[in-house]
């Protein structure tokens, strides 16, 4: 749904207007038609007034003005299309009302022809803000003069008008209003793909993100509700996918539902003030024969971050929060990035001791993504590994080490194994110290404090004791476009050469990889491909995460299975089966 230019300085683009009205048939009315505009019109306008509506599109406002006495009106746009639209429509039978394809910038009238001047929306058009000359504003300051005295906007007829120091203030403001109503106006009729808009408070920050999803198989409705996504659950694969969107609505059984996300930032009392809040602007996106119907609003209960334990700044990873919450009666501890659209980046169970304290559950695997990393034992040629992993002599590197969760479970699970973490960000491993039980560093548990390329580095050049399994599992920086993990540098020849270099003959790589980018997600598997014989992978319905596991050995995945067998003690291992089984060989 496209139909908004991705920047202000787009709106004043013809070909952005060309395209807009070939794909909108009906009026589109940016601020209102007559019968809204109309009360405040008539206390300036007079009937004998000679009028000018500049941008007039495809609304009917000329039409309607012709309609309701004024006698004089004329109708300019750019776009040959809407005017001839216009003319066909609306000019027979209406003398004194005339469309013509001009543009503002260059009037087809003479000097004081005109005695009044309506614009709805093309003065954020003509002039955007970062790329008016100085030259041409000084050239022509007796015009701009005119515009600099007030410059006040009324969002709607009953509201105060809100003033603005400059230009750019109203501008901005114009922008916004815009791209609301544009939204609005999508939302009357049937959205083949969701739509979603982020609502602002009065300073000016992030407050609602509001995602309005249609059923894709029937193109009437027949009902609407709200569901508002309690606070700390808004990453989990329901309401932060696409799929997981549209599986919301299936569940929810509606033909249109808004679905709400609330930000860390903002304080949000209850849901019933938050209810209040939304509820003319949820009404807003209903379909237009439902908008008389009161809106339904479904949610899981209230806000429920339980407790919020420390929050902090890191120099390198920015904003963050650990905080405990819980989901379907269960409590878990999140450590969650602010600075990254709110990244959950670890989660851990928590069970009650036997103090009757709540602690963390090191057992306990949350995260999917690293269960089906722990596939990568399967590929080892240690027969009867998993079942007796008590005794198994294993030297694992983790690069990434978040809250520590996966580096804490092989520690628990291979007591006799020599686990090394690798973590750039001090703050991080401080955090797992204090609130995710990572174990103190001993003689077979090691955390690294550096870039995990220079530990690549280093370990390439030393005479070491090569690893038998690579856990990669590095977020990349949330700026970098279409790929989140692994970072971008990990996937060249020069830092997978160096894995495959510090590999034992036998060993293995499980790789961690997220990216939104068809394309991308491609090349990264080529890259990985070009240096590693054989690339299984793991796919999940509720996650964006696909698991690359790349053994350095020619085995197949019917060797692997073979020589799996499960200790009915460790469910965990019973997990492990289903996800090996369900991996796939990457061609």
């Amino acid at each position: 749904m496209a139909l908004l230019p991705y920047s202000a300085e787009s709106f004043a683009s013809p070909k952005f207007w060309e395209r807009f009205y070939r794909r909108r048939v009906t009026p589109f009315e940016w601020y209102g038609d007559f019968s809204s505009l109309g009360p405040t019109l008539e206390r300036y306008l007079k009937s004998n007034d000679r009028i000018l509506q500049i941008g007039c599109g495809n609304s009917k406002l000329g039409t309607e003005l012709y309609d309701n006495g004024y006698r004089n009106v004329w109708n300019i746009d750019t776009d040959e299309g809407a005017i001839k639209k216009q003319m066909v429509d609306n000019c027979d039978g209406r003398p004194g009302l005339e469309f013509r394809c001009a543009s503002a910038q260059q009037l087809p009238f003479e000097d004081e022809s005109m005695s009044v001047i309506l614009d709805k929306g093309v003065l954020d058009a003509i002039l955007p803000p970062e790329q008016v000359d100085k030259d041409e504003v000084e050239e022509h300051a007796d015009v701009v003069a005119m515009f600099n005295e007030i410059f006040e906007l009324a969002k709607s007829l009953e509201g105060k008008p809100e003033r603005f120091d400059d230009i750019s203030g109203l501008h901005n403001g114009v922008a916004a209003m815009q791209e609301f109503a544009c939204f609005c106006h999508a939302c009357e009729t049937w959205l083949e793909h969701e739509i979603n808009i982020t609502m602002m408070d009065i300073n000016g920050k992030p407050r609602y993100q509001i995602w309005i999803v249609d059923d894709p198989d029937k193109k009437s409705f027949t009902s609407y509700a709200s569901f508002i996504v309690p606070l700390g659950r808004e990453y989990e694969w329901m309401y932060s996918t696409e799929k997981g969107r549209l599986a919301l609505r299936r569940e929810c059984g509606k033909s249109r539902l808004a679905i709400v996300l609330f930000f860390r930032e903002q304080i949000y009392e209850s849901l019933t003030a938050v209810q209040g809040e939304l509820s003319e602007l949820i009404l807003s996106f209903a379909p237009p024969s439902l908008r008389d119907h009161p809106i339904e609003f479904l949610s899981l209960g209230e806000v429920n971050v339980l407790k919020t334990r420390e929050c902090g700044n890191s120099k390198i990873s920015g904003k963050w929060t650990v905080e405990d919450v819980e989901v379907g009666g269960v409590r878990y501890r999140r450590l969650v990035f602010l600075s990254s659209s709110s990244v959950v980046q670890s989660e851990a169970k928590l069970i009650k001791s036997k103090k009757r304290k709540w602690v963390v559950d090191l057992d306990t695997l949350t995260c999917d993504h690293h269960e089906a990393m722990l596939t990568a034992f399967a590929f080892l040629p240690q027969r009867n590994l998993l079942d007796s992993s008590r005794g198994a002599q294993l030297k694992v590197a983790v690069l990434g080490l978040g809250g520590g969760l996966l580096a804490s479970f092989l520690y628990r699970h291979f007591p006799t194994g020599t686990i090394v973490a690798v973590e750039l960000d001090p703050d991080v491993v401080q955090i797992a110290l204090r609130w995710f039980s990572l174990p103190d560093s001993d003689g077979r548990f090691t955390v690294l404090v550096q870039d995990a390329l220079r530990f690549l580095n280093d370990m390439k050049g030393k005479a070491v004791i090569p690893f038998d399994i690579i856990f990669l599992d590095l977020a990349a920086a949330d700026h970098e476009p279409g790929l989140s993990c692994p970072p971008r540098e990990f996937l060249t020849s020069t830092a997978l050469n160096a894995m495959y270099d510090i590999l034992n003959a036998n060993g293995v790589l499980a790789l961690n990889l997220v990216a939104r980018d068809d394309e991308i997600l491609i090349a990264s598997k080529n890259a990985v491909r070009s240096v590693f014989p054989r690339i299984y992978v793991h796919l999940s319905e509720e996650d964006v995460n696909q698991v690359l596991i790349c053994p350095k050995g020619e085995v197949s995945l019917e060797q692997a299975l073979d020589g799996i067998r499960v200790n009915k003690n460790q469910s965990w291992l019973t997990q492990l089966v289903t996800d090996l089984s369900s991996l796939t060989l990457d061609h």
